[in-house]
């Protein structure tokens, strides 16, 4: 599931308090594995209308 990484917030997964995990978003451009290993993507975890979402966008 790799995609091109937008230069602006994207949001990729949020907080499932019932399953206690993160849980990916149906059109995400990318996994959270895939964001925390890679260099060239920033993360960031913020809420959102109540719930917590990570966000990915392109470093540069």
């Amino acid at each position: 599931m790799t995609r091109t990484i937008p230069r602006t917030w994207t949001a990729i997964a949020f907080y499932s308090p019932a399953e206690n995990r993160f849980v990916a978003l149906p059109n995400a451009v990318c996994t959270i594995e895939h964001a925390e290993s890679s260099p060239a993507i920033r993360t960031r975890t913020v809420a959102s209308s109540g719930r917590e979402v990570v966000q990915v966008k392109e470093r540069g």
